[in-house]
């Protein structure tokens, strides 16, 4: 009897395993399906099937994953219906580790490896970002860098005088996401930025956004995806115009290998007109980025005989050109390949009659052009090995190592105008920074060791606690760890040890007893106005009552960080006032003061916003 409970026990066992087993396959075919829908551009059908697990599943991760995916998918349709159709003028397919050096009308050399000054640490290197932008000349940097977490966000940084460069920070809170930002670039005129990511608004993968200068506000403002087709659901990156106006270039991986880049050159539209996608088979085409007509270079029937060096090299160049393009070819191949296996599974997985139709058609294309591929990639061949007996012939040696270490591409199509080739990178050199000057936090705290800083003179009403006078200098371990704590030496020769600032009689009867239970039983409060004693009761009162001609402060809210080095240089520039660090409620404030009239406080807050400084409150010092 026991021997069948066990047997009957362990056959539910095996039954429940089985069945989830097949409930896991069904969900990994399930999002393959979906998937390979999403990245063909059928999100309709992908959404059904992203909300057909949804509502089937329980896991909360997994949930989680299938809530992101339906965004992407909805945010996808959505570019659908308001699309642009560029001209796709050329194309090339280069390897992915260095594609950006194939930007030709970028500068020479203009290209800095990571590890440079600016992007010192990486604790693990990006796949696609390995060099930031840095041409001759440029004054205002935009450049992306790891944080602490390891995600690649956009900093800025400013050349002041010949050669020293602001401490880099983040640009601001609208262009940093909380995935990977990278490749940015300025347009000529400084007022575009553009850069790729996959933690904003799009349809999977990196896409590409614009973000315009504001003189309002003076900063950068709300990102945009420049939408599709140059947003897809792969990875496309590094969107630019040329200086004549005449193109525009991104790269994306949609139709090469995960090794590849292919750039697109498109004819440049100042005002393209949006319009909604009329059809799948429509919006495939588009996304594909044919250009508007593809020629294979001019195959030689017969090869004189170099009479100069220089003839010797155009041959060499006709043969490495040739061979480029049959690799091109060849991966094209494996890439359509790889379309047709999808299609295939979405062929045999699907019920739908009508998605059966549209697939068929589009298997019968797909097949087409491999076959017309394939026979290309036979002419090429043998074109090829005609020049290479031609070469034998003539007595010309090839050296295929010296051919496999020059960069190989893949030109589908390359404009007269627009000729592809690869800049040198630059080599890396010394660029001085600024130290970012580290500021004195006068916060009360209690810490390890105690902290003793310079005595201060603060505007306004202003009250510490008197810890002591003594004969002699106190040890650190003296002062309990307190901080901030002050040294005066009296005129008796005598020093006087305060310890914390505090802007109300409140704030400071708050701290008393913690400073009395710290080793200060006889401490007390003393008070100051303007960095003058004065006693408790009178401070207490001015507290109170409306001073007579009140002075003013600048209050800045959003450095918790410490004042970058930008904005002290535009301070010190104006005014030379005192700047306090204090803590109100938790939260970091830096204070200017004092100002005998309000119109000089709100002439410095002026210019502070005018160069985009947020958080700034001026008001008169109770």
């Amino acid at each position: 009897m026991r021997c069948r409970c066990i047997d009957k026990a362990f056959f539910l066992i095996l039954t429940l395993f089985a069945a989830t087993c097949i409930m896991g396959q069904d969900y990994s075919v399930e999002i393959r399906r979906a998937q390979a829908l999403h990245n063909t551009y059928d999100f309709d059908k992908a959404l059904e099937i992203w909300h057909s697990l949804l509502e089937r599943n329980s896991d909360s991760l997994q949930r989680i994953d299938l809530l992101e995916k339906i965004l992407r998918s909805e945010n996808g349709r959505n570019m659908l219906s308001y699309a642009t159709e560029p001209k796709v003028l050329s194309s090339i397919t280069v390897p992915r580790t260095d594609f950006f050096l194939w930007y030709s009308h970028l500068e020479e050399e203009s290209w800095l490896p990571i590890p440079n000054a600016f992007v010192p640490d990486v604790t693990s290197p990006h796949d696609y970002y390995t060099s930031i932008y840095f041409p001759e000349g440029i004054r205002n940097l935009v450049f992306s860098s790891q944080d602490e977490s390891g995600s690649w966000n956009l900093y800025t940084s400013t050349c002041s005088g010949d050669t020293l460069w602001s401490y880099p920070t983040l640009i601001n809170e609208n262009l940093t996401s909380p995935e990977d930002d990278i490749f940015p670039i300025l347009s000529r005129n400084g007022r575009e930025l553009y850069f790729s990511t996959r933690g904003l608004f799009g349809m999977g993968g990196y896409d590409l956004f614009v973000s315009r200068w504001d003189d309002e506000i003076h900063d950068w403002g709300i990102p945009e995806n420049l939408g599709f087709p140059y947003s897809s659901p792969f990875d496309d990156f590094l969107f630019c115009n040329t200086p004549d106006g005449n193109f525009s270039l991104f790269a994306s991986n949609r139709s090469c290998h995960r090794d590849s880049m292919t750039i697109y050159v498109l004819e440049f539209e100042n005002k393209p007109i949006k319009k909604p996608i009329a059809s799948l088979e429509q919006a495939r085409r588009i996304a594909a980025l044919i250009p508007v007509e593809e020629d294979l270079p001019s195959i030689p029937e017969r090869i004189e005989p170099p009479s100069v060096a220089s003839a010797a090299d155009s041959l060499f160049l006709d043969y490495t050109t040739l061979l480029s393009t049959l690799r091109g070819l060849q991966d094209s191949l494996v890439t359509l390949s790889k379309d047709l296996e999808m299609m295939r599974e979405l062929y045999t997985s699907t019920e739908n009659e009508q998605e059966i139709q549209t697939l068929s058609r589009l298997l019968l294309d797909t097949e087409h052009r491999a076959i017309v591929l394939q026979s290309e990639i036979n002419n090429t061949t043998g074109a090829l090995q005609q020049m290479e007996m031609n070469f034998l012939m003539e007595g010309i040696i090839i050296n295929l190592e010296d051919i496999s270490e020059k960069p190989q591409s893949t030109p589908s199509f390359v404009s007269e105008q627009y000729a592809f080739t690869k800049q040198r990178a630059s080599k890396p050199f010394d660029i001085p920074i600024e130290i970012p000057k580290e500021t004195f936090d006068y916060s009360f705290r209690i810490l390890d060791t105690a902290v003793i800083a310079e005595p201060v003179n603060t505007p306004g009403i202003s009250y510490s606690i008197q810890l002591y006078v003594v004969s002699h200098k106190a040890q650190l371990r003296q002062l309990k760890g307190l901080s901030p704590v002050f040294e005066r030496r009296q005129a008796s020769g005598k020093y006087l040890y305060t310890a914390g600032i505090f802007y109300s009689y409140k704030e400071a009867l708050s701290q008393i007893n913690v400073v009395k239970k710290r080793g200060f039983p006889s401490a007390f409060l003393v008070a100051y106005r303007d960095g003058k004693s004065i006693s408790v009761n009178e401070a207490r009162k001015a507290e109170k009552l409306p001073a007579a001609g009140p002075k003013y402060r600048i209050i800045l809210e959003n450095f918790s960080d410490g004042i970058p080095d930008a904005v002290m240089a535009i301070i010190r520039s104006n005014t030379s006032k005192e700047i306090v660090r204090s803590i109100s409620d938790g939260k970091v404030l830096y204070i200017i003061a004092p100002f005998d009239e309000r119109e000089e406080a709100e002439a410095l807050a002026e210019i502070l916003k005018g160069n985009g400084v947020e958080g700034i409150i001026t008001e008169p010092i109770k």
